[in-house]
């Protein structure tokens, strides 16, 4: 399955973020999302829970056009982005699970 484009395209996932990283076709990008996002979606949820996985997808997707040049065009998308995901939702867990020290914590007022 793949995006319906309105230009020429070889319909992977991988060829469209090429698109997008060497032309801005946000096209493209659009199609990368529709494609992958539902698959990214089922992973999210599993490790960061049902309400949290669209904003973690949307984060991943994110940080994806940030570090979009991070990319290595010769190996699968996909797994690349299960990586960021899976990054940010530890991320997210390890702020989770800070405890603030009391005792360290000082409140100024002016």
């Amino acid at each position: 399955m793949h995006c319906v484009n309105t230009s020429p395209t070889d319909g992977t996932p991988e060829q469209d973020f090429v698109r997008w990283r060497e032309r801005a076709d946000v096209h493209a990008l659009g199609c990368v999302f529709d494609v992958l996002a539902p698959e990214l979606l089922i992973v999210a949820a599993h490790v960061a829970g049902r309400s949290a996985a669209e904003d973690l997808v949307q984060a991943a997707f994110l940080q994806a056009i940030t570090d979009g040049a991070r990319w290595d065009s010769s190996r699968p998308l996909l797994p690349w982005l299960v990586g960021i995901l899976t990054n940010l939702a530890l991320r997210e867990r390890e702020k989770a699970r800070r405890v603030i020290d009391p005792a360290r914590a000082k409140l100024v007022l002016k």
